[in-house]
């Protein structure tokens, strides 16, 4: 199909562009659509490369299907948010060279012997790492709300750092443990629901392994331990989940925040889905790509989590340069939520004309 042949074609248009030059060779035109009665393969094959071929087209033209430039929109996002941006992204530095720098620092320590907490706390700052990463690409393509969506699993793992910092190397080990539990739970899904020569050698060899390994673990701290997600922290709170975890360490003040993020997440119906990416006069509207709009509460809960496990790691040796480093990150998480927060407020206050003005030079 020639490109001059589609233009303005929408997917439905196209869709019946194809059927017809593959069902009515000489030129028909039917009533409605119909099964094919022949080469559905062939037509599908030739439908999705033309949708391709259309999407690449009209996505350097607006006015077709209302595609936005996505290369704009984070141009945009920069010109309107970039100081704030590479504070975010300087701390995420920071955080990779403290848990660079600190695991070196271990390995080299030969009076260390198995620090369980130091290795729980070592690992969660790494994954926090990656996921605050994650939200900073989000954010600077101009994704808030899903940049907020992935805030909640970097909350999850701060309140888990922080159980974890206030007790002891004997909860550290429960918790690193406890992944024989995980991992059991899901060969057992993969065993049950995928076939092949992977199942067999599931079944042979892997499942056994982790048989041995539940009976092991649960002889030493009894079947609670294998059949809960919070297992391994019942020796601190009988019955544990999530919530009890963060009612410990004393963070039920986010409890409202951790929820709003859950509705980012789960398919429950939510009227106001991408509350963050619309302004007030959008509000009822479908945001469908991204926005120039909402970055500020992601951004800074995602600095106020992730300096919180860097600092926890920090303070599992504390010595005066651990402790100044923990004084530098705490002003650098502070000047970052008053950047992003100035600027959400000067957007809010000008009911969006800032962005334009800007935008616009």
């Amino acid at each position: 199909m020639k490109e001059q042949d589609e233009k303005g074609l929408k997917i439905f248009d196209l869709i019946k562009k194809v059927y017809q030059e593959y069902e009515y060779p000489n030129g028909d035109e039917p009533q409605e659509l119909v099964v094919p009665s022949k080469e559905w393969d062939a037509i599908s094959a030739t439908l999705s490369k033309e949708i391709c071929d259309r999407i690449a087209i009209t996505r350097n033209d607006p006015s077709k299907w209302q595609v936005t430039d996505r290369l704009e929109i984070e141009e945009s996002v920069w010109i309107v948010w970039g100081d704030a941006l590479l504070c975010l992204e300087q701390l995420i530095e920071i955080s990779i060279q403290i848990f660079t720098i600190s695991t070196e620092q271990h390995c080299q320590n030969d009076k260390v012997k198995n620090d369980n907490k130091f290795y729980a706390l070592a690992a969660l700052l790494a994954r926090s790492c990656l996921v605050s990463n994650e939200i900073f690409t989000l954010l600077s393509a101009g994704y808030a709300d899903g940049a907020m969506a992935r805030w909640r699993t970097l909350y999850e793992m701060a309140t888990t750092a922080s159980f974890l910092f206030e007790n002891d190397e004997e909860l550290a080990s429960r918790y690193l443990i406890h992944n024989h539990v995980s991992s059991y739970r899901h060969l057992k899904l993969v065993n049950r629901y995928i076939l092949g020569a992977d199942n067999e050698i599931i079944e042979r060899e892997l499942l056994p392994y982790f048989r041995v390994k539940i009976q092991e673990l649960v002889s030493q701290y009894g079947k609670s331990f294998c059949e809960r997600p919070y297992g391994w922290a019942e020796n601190v709170i009988p019955n544990a989940t999530f919530r009890k975890i963060e009612t410990y360490v004393e963070l039920e003040e986010m409890r409202p925040l951790y929820n709003w993020s859950n509705s980012k997440i789960h398919a429950g119906h939510v009227s106001d889905y991408a509350d963050l990416g619309l302004l007030e006069r959008d509000s009822g509207s479908f945001l469908l790509g991204p926005s120039v709009v909402g970055l500020a509460c992601p951004a800074s809960l995602t600095a106020h989590n992730l300096s919180q496990i860097s600092c926890l790691l920090l303070l599992n040796n504390p010595s005066v340069e651990n402790l100044l480093c923990m004084s530098a990150i705490q002003n650098i998480k502070e000047d970052i939520a008053l950047k992003f927060d100035e600027i959400q407020e000067d957007i809010e206050n000008s009911g969006g004309f800032m962005i334009e003005t800007k935008t616009n030079g």
